[in-house]
């Protein structure tokens, strides 16, 4: 598995996927058992800065510096929901437990609340 031009890399909770993301707008998801990527998800339109999973291991949340945040179906390999309301690149991000809500800090360090329905 080579991974190593990749930003960020983490597991998904039953570790059979890797999700990573480097310096250009595209997110891996990778086959640890067959250790080899098997999805390359395209949306962003600038650098993607962070990638996570869900819970649930079906879903997966970016932040970028094009200012957004992008839900994606792991199975599916689409967006399934865009979260916009920034001015700015946004960092890092963090799914909450129950999956219900996202905290994202921005280039300017202003920390946001996203609710999901």
């Amino acid at each position: 598995m080579n991974i190593q031009r990749e930003r960020k890399a983490k597991f998904s909770s039953n570790g059979r996927l890797i999700v990573s993301c480097s310096g250009t707008e595209k997110i891996s998801i990778w086959d640890v058992i067959l250790e080899k990527k098997s999805k390359t998800l395209e949306g962003h339109y600038n650098a993607v800065n962070d990638v996570q999973f869900f819970s649930d291991n079906q879903t997966l949340v970016s932040c970028s510096v094009d200012n957004t945040i992008r839900l994606w179906d792991v199975e599916l390999g689409v967006e399934t929901q865009k979260l916009q309301g920034y001015s700015g690149s946004i960092i890092v991000m963090d799914v909450s437990s129950n999956s219900n809500t996202i905290i994202s800090v921005s280039e300017h360090g202003i920390i946001q609340l996203w609710k999901l329905l």
